[in-house]
Order: C-alpha cells, then structure tokens, then sequence
C-alpha cells in the first residue's frame, strides 16, 4: 500500500488505524510528522497555556487526533511549523474552554445540591491525606517525585517509556481521586 522501507520504520510501533482511511495522511508521514514535532508541540502547549505537562500532553494528543482523522497530507518546513503551532493554540483553546464549561458545570450542580463550591484549606487537607494514604508507597513515591520534586516524565521513566509513567500517574491519580472522594 505505502512505499516504505521496512527497516525505516519499527513494526513495534502502532499507527492508528484510522490513520489508513482514504482521507487521512499515510501512516508513515503521520508517523514522521509525531515524532519531529512532540516535544516542540509540548512546549508550545505549555507557553500557550501555562498549564502543567499532562494537561499538555492532552493537548498534543488532541492535535494527533485531529491530524490522523481529518489531514491528507502533513506540509512540511516553516509552513508546517506555523501550521502544527497553530494547531496546537486551537487544540489547547479548546480544551481551556471545555475545562471551564465543566468547572461551571460542577459549581452549578454543587450549588444546586446546597454544597459549597469550594473547600476550605484544612477539607482540601484532610483529602489530600485521606487519598495518599489509600496508596501503595511505590504509588506515593512516584507522585513525590513528579509533583514534588517536579520531576520529567523522562526521568521518571528510566529506561522505559515516558508515556507509560504518565498513563500510570494518571491511573494512580484517578483512583485517589475516587479514595478522597469515598472518604468525604
């Protein structure tokens, strides 16, 4: 289907399938385009917004999305760079805007319910502890390092893949999410 060298390109590494539909780019260009511009589009999420990195890497998976479902062919050169720069400021407004719709959302239903909106220092304290302590001490010690000491995804990685520590922070923040939330 695609001339491309097979040595070129790992077969460890998966495109997205929706990647091989008729209007979308060619895998391989998708693939070629992900890999030179995601730190740069990290970046310039995080100057855009001023957000924290999984916010950002959000943001960037937002842009790969929409890339892989609606772009036929990725341009390339400092049209490209203003181009994915562009997409990334429309994702990263848009996903802004869905986070404050969802943040009113959630003070209207806790208004409604009598709740306040907001809770006091020593409420948000007591969660915080109440969630932390719900978790293993590799758990703890991973959000430690990341938020505390303000440790890379990379670092944290060692030699394994940044994506999967932050796939794991994520889980491991969900499910204290839900332990805070149990204890309230």
């Amino acid at each position: 289907m695609y001339n491309v060298a097979v040595s070129e390109y790992p077969p460890t590494i998966a495109v997205p399938a929706i990647a091989a539909s008729a209007k979308a780019a060619a895998p391989c260009e998708l693939e070629r385009w992900y890999r030179a511009e995601f730190d740069r589009m990290v970046a310039l999420a995080r100057a855009f917004t001023g957000r924290d990195e999984a916010f950002c890497l959000d943001v960037v998976q937002d842009v790969t999305l929409r890339v892989a479902r609606r772009v036929r062919s990725i341009p390339t050169g400092g049209g490209g760079a203003a181009w994915t720069a562009t997409l990334v400021r429309r994702a990263a407004i848009d996903r802004l805007r869905a986070d404050r719709r969802r943040t009113s959302r959630e003070a209207s239903v806790a208004r409604a319910d009598g709740a306040s909106p907001t809770l006091g220092w020593d409420e948000r304290v007591a969660m915080v502890r109440a969630a932390f302590a719900g978790l293993s001490a590799d758990e703890r010690d991973l959000l430690v390092q990341r938020f505390v000491r303000d440790s890379t995804l990379r670092a944290l990685a060692g030699d394994g893949s940044p994506h999967a520590v932050h796939g794991r922070i994520r889980r491991v923040l969900a499910r204290a999410r839900l332990g805070a939330e149990a204890a309230s």
